[in-house]
């Protein structure tokens, strides 16, 4: 099976596929609070391109609102781990959407498992999810 050839990230889409990596999901409004110098049109706007262009996959929300998470291709491109490729369930989108949102109001960073490993390495043990700390 071949890999489908994602297109070169412009400079404004490369600062959003980073938080996309780092959130797991985004909206257009987190998108807009996380990068600045977009309006909420312009961040729809980038959030749409990348979707269609194979960098992001849409998800629908109720009420007509959408979010993003990263698409399979991309995953494999940014060279993620296998635990990125599955699917997340409705209960994952709900709760990493909560995340981004406190973290784009609050303008904090989600911390990565890496980086809580590498500032508390005392929680890296088995049974403790180290992904949603900010």
């Amino acid at each position: 099976m071949t890999r489908k050839r994602l297109p070169t990230l412009t400079a404004t889409q490369t600062p959003i596929i980073a938080s996309t990596m780092r959130n797991r999901v985004v909206t257009p409004s987190s998108t807009r609070a996380m990068c600045p110098g977009l309006s909420e049109q312009a961040a729809e706007k980038s959030l749409k391109r990348l979707n269609h262009g194979g960098w992001l996959d849409q998800i629908q929300l109720p009420e007509r609102r959408i979010c993003f998470t990263l698409s399979r291709e991309a995953v494999l491109a940014l060279g993620l781990s296998k635990k990125a490729l599955k699917a997340m369930g409705q209960e994952a989108v709900i709760s990493n959407l909560a995340i981004t949102c406190y973290c784009a109001k609050h303008r904090i960073e989600r911390l990565t498992p890496d980086e809580m490993h590498a500032s508390l390495p005392e929680l890296d043990r088995p049974g403790l999810q180290l992904g949603n700390y900010y």
